[in-house]
């Protein structure tokens, strides 16, 4: 299928079900960007079976109460475990990818709009589920790029991307769990270390998600 003959709202309006107190956080930005995007033809995805299996790993840390869990992987990655952990575990995904699609971007791919496409239609409806902040950890690089060729569509997380500490307390969550597969960046390490100081609990796993290679 060609990206022109998708109904974008659909796809928005797909991830943005059973939200609920978190979906203000939901960024629409590549979803809507796409219509400025040049066309092309839509990849049939599947996630990977080596992302699945190391996600359903992670059932018993996935099952905390009062909890809610933030995912900072690689952007593929992200939106895969994204539909794993709202079909397979019952966790909400709540996508917090705030890049501009662009044809030249250096953040996102065709790769990346095929499987935000393709696994809105796939994902099962959930309620009163434990929710899931999923983050592209590539969101911004330490490298240069050749301005010539690359449009810069990188971002930082900001006091709009991730919930309060007033949010947390009036919903009764008292945990936060942070999956990564590196070391966090500056911007998710201020996030964190704010909540500590406001005594929320923080947990950091450090765990590859997929290839281990």
């Amino acid at each position: 299928m060609l990206k022109s003959k998708v109904n974008l709202y659909e796809v928005y309006d797909n991830w943005r079900k059973d939200l609920r107190y978190f979906e203000c956080y939901f960024k629409t930005t590549p979803i809507a960007s796409l219509k400025q995007c040049e066309d092309f033809e839509l990849e049939e995805v599947y996630p990977s079976n080596e992302i699945k299996n190391s996600v359903l790993a992670l059932k018993d840390k996935l099952s905390y109460k009062k909890t809610i869990y933030i995912f900072d992987l690689p952007l593929l990655e992200s939106i895969e475990t994204a539909l794993i952990l709202n079909n397979d575990l019952g966790i909400k995904p709540v996508l917090v990818f705030n890049h501009i699609s662009h044809d030249f971007g250096i953040v996102g791919s065709k790769i990346f709009i095929s499987k935000l496409i393709q696994y809105s239609y796939e994902l099962k409806e959930l309620k009163d589920s434990t929710y899931a902040f999923m983050l592209d950890k590539d969101r911004y690089l330490e490298t240069e790029f050749d301005k010539r060729i690359y449009y810069n569509n990188q971002y930082e997380l900001t006091e709009e991307e991730l919930p309060p500490v007033e949010i947390l307390n009036d919903l009764g969550i008292n945990r936060v769990v942070v999956i990564s597969v590196d070391k966090l960046k500056e911007d998710l390490t201020d996030y964190v270390e704010y909540l500590k100081k406001e005594n929320i609990f923080v947990e950091i796993i450090n765990e590859p998600i997929g290839s281990k290679e």
